[in-house]
C-alpha cells in the first residue's frame, strides 16, 4: 500500500479554494467548421458553461470519442482523452492542458479507440493505465503520455468472451486497484478489481445491480467505498458498491427522481468530490441536460439545468472534478526567531519552493565540528523554551510538534532534501521545519528560525 498523508492535507478543490465549485469536461461542438470538434471547459455548479481554448485547441478536425475516455492529471492540471482523429482516422491519446484549453496528441498503435474499456491515471505513481478489448478479453496496459508508447501488464483477463461496461470504471490508487464490471460468456455479472502493477485480477458476482444497470463508479479513498450510480427503472440512485463481496446497496430511501422522473445518463461520465463527499453525473430529465450533485451519505441530490448555448446538447465525453492545491510558499513566522548558541548557529536557509512535484533543499549552516543537529518536520505549534530541559541558549525554542527528525552530525554545514511527489494528496499545510543543534555543553541546544511551508502549486 502506497503511503499517503490523506488525512491531514489537502484533497479536492473545496478543501483548499471554496471558489472552484467546478467540474472539467470536453465537450462536443456545433455550428459552422465546428461540428464534430471537441472542446475542454467547467461546468460550474449551478450549469453555467466556460470553454477554454477554441474548436481547434484540441485537434483542428473532427474528434470522434466514446464517453467516459477521460483521465485527470491533477499534479501538472491536464487532462487525457482517447479518441480517434479525423484526419487520418488514428486512435490518439490528446493531453489537453486546463489553463489554456489547448492539447497534444499521440498516436496509439494497435489499441482502436472504441475498443478501450477504461482510462486512469495514478497521480502518487504517475502510472496512465488503460483496459482494453483484446480479442474478446480485458486487457490491461499503460501509456507513456509522451510517446504514446503502450506495455502490455499482465495476461487477459481468462474468460471465453467479456462484456464489458465501457466508460464505467473506478481507481483505488492507495492499493493499486482499478475496478471494471465484466459478464463473461455464460456467467454471471461481475465486479472486477484488477491490480495495475501485476495486471491480476479478482472478482465477484454483482448482487443488487447487473452490469447494464450500472452507470458510472468513483472511489474515495479516504473512506474506502466505492460509490456507483445505478438505474432503478428509468431513474437513478446512488449506492455502495463492495468489491469484497459484489453487494450493491443503495444510499438513501428514494431514487433521486423519487421513482417517478424519468433520468437518462451518459455512460462512465461521472465524478466524485471527495472532500464535500458529492457523487456527480450528468443527467437528461423533461429535455433538458443538468449537472447533478448526490450526496454520498444521503442519496439526495440537487441538480441545476446545464448553458447548452455553445456546445451540443448531451454530447458530453467525460466528467473530472478538479483536485487542486492553494499557492505554494514560505513563511518564517516572527515568533519563532533564532535562538543560536555561542557560535552563532544553526542558520536555516531553503532553496526551492514547496510545489508538488520538486525537491526543496533545506540547509543548516555554522554547525559545531563534532556537534549533532537534527532537521525536525511537523506541524506548527505555540513556541517551547528548551530552558524547560535545562538548556541555558538563549532564545533557543521549538515551534513545531515534530512528526519527524532527520539527524545529522560532524560537519559545518548539513543539507536535506525535500521531494514532493506530484500527487495532489500531498496539498495542504502549513507544516514547519527548524533545525535544533547540541553544543556539546550540558543540555544546550541552540535552534533556528522555524520556516512554514505550505505544499501546493
Amino acid at each position: 500500500m502506497k503511503a499517503r498523508f490523506s488525512s491531514a492535507l489537502c484533497v479536492a478543490t473545496l478543501a483548499c479554494s471554496a471558489t472552484s465549485q467546478m467540474l472539467f469536461a470536453p465537450f462536443g461542438l456545433t455550428g459552422p467548421g465546428a461540428d464534430g470538434h471537441r472542446q475542454v471547459g467547467t461546468i460550474r455548479y449551478d450549469g453555467a458553461i466556460a470553454l477554454r481554448g477554441n474548436s481547434d485547441s484540441i485537434d483542428a478536425g473532427i474528434v470522434s470519442t466514446s464517453s467516459g475516455m477521460t483521465a485527470y492529471d491533477a499534479g501538472r492540471d491536464r487532462l487525457y482523452m482517447i479518441g480517434r482523429a479525423g484526419v487520418d482516422g488514428s486512435t490518439r491519446l490528446f493531453v489537453i492542458d486546463l489553463a489554456t484549453g489547448g492539447a497534444t496528441s499521440q498516436v496509439l498503435v494497435d489499441v482502436p479507440h472504441d475498443l478501450v474499456t477504461g482510462i486512469v491515471f495514478d497521480d502518487a505513481d504517475q502510472r496512465l493505465s488503460i483496459l482494453f478489448d483484446a480479442a474478446g478479453d480485458e486487457q490491461l496496459a499503460t501509456i507513456d503520455p509522451t510517446d504514446g508508447s503502450i506495455v502490455q501488464v499482465g495476461t487477459p483477463v481468462a474468460t471465453a468472451t467479456l462484456v464489458t461496461s465501457a466508460g464505467v470504471v473506478g481507481l483505488d490508487a492507495a492499493n493499486d486497484r482499478m475496478f471494471f464490471l465484466g459478464k463473461p460468456s455464460g456467467g454471471a455479472d461481475r465486479i472486477y478489481a484488477m491490480d495495475t502493477v501485476t495486471g491480476v485480477p479478482t472478482s465477484q458476482p454483482l448482487s443488487g445491480a447487473t452490469v447494464s444497470s450500472i452507470v458510472g463508479m468513483s472511489f474515495d479513498e479516504l473512506s474506502g467505498l466505492l460509490f456507483a450510480l445505478i438505474q432503478v427503472g428509468y431513474d437513478r440512485q446512488l449506492a455502495t458498491l463492495d468489491p469484497a463481496s459484489g453487494v450493491v446497496m443503495p444510499i438513501g430511501v428514494a431514487p433521486i427522481g423519487g421513482g417517478t422522473t424519468a433520468i437518462a445518463t451518459i455512460q462512465g461520465v461521472t465524478s466524485y468530490d471527495p472532500s464535500a463527499g458529492r457523487f456527480y453525473f450528468v443527467g437528461r430529465a423533461g429535455g433538458q441536460w443538468s449537472l447533478y450533485s448526490a450526496s454520498t451519505s444521503s442519496g439526495v441530490a440537487t441538480s441545476s439545468a446545464i448553458d447548452e448555448t455553445a456546445i451540443k446538447g448531451g454530447l458530453y465525453v467525460g466528467l473530472e472534478f478538479p483536485v487542486e492545491c492553494g499557492q505554494a510558499g514560505i513563511s518564517y513566522p516572527t515568533i519563532c526567531s533564532p535562538g543560536h548558541h555561542a557560535l552563532g548557529g544553526p542558520l536555516l536557509s531553503i532553496t526551492g519552493t514547496p510545489q508538488i512535484g520538486t525537491t526543496l533543499t533545506i540547509r543548516a549552516d555554522n554547525l559545531m565540528g563534532n556537534a549533532f543537529c537534527g532537521l525536525m518536520l511537523g506541524v506548527p505549534v505555540a513556541p517551547t523554551p528548551l530552558s524547560v530541559i535545562g538548556s541555558t541558549v538563549a532564545g533557543s525554542k521549538v515551534c513545531l510538534n515534530p512528526w519527524y527528525t532527520l539527524p545529522c552530525s560532524g560537519s559545518a554545514t548539513a543539507t536535506a532534501n525535500l521531494t514532493l511527489p506530484p500527487d495532489p494528496l500531498f496539498c495542504g499545510g502549513p507544516f514547519a521545519v527548524q533545525w535544533a543543534e547540541y553544543t556539546g555543553v550540558g543540555m544546550d541546544f541552540g535552534t533556528s528560525r522555524s520556516a512554514e511551508l505550505v505544499f501546493g502549486n
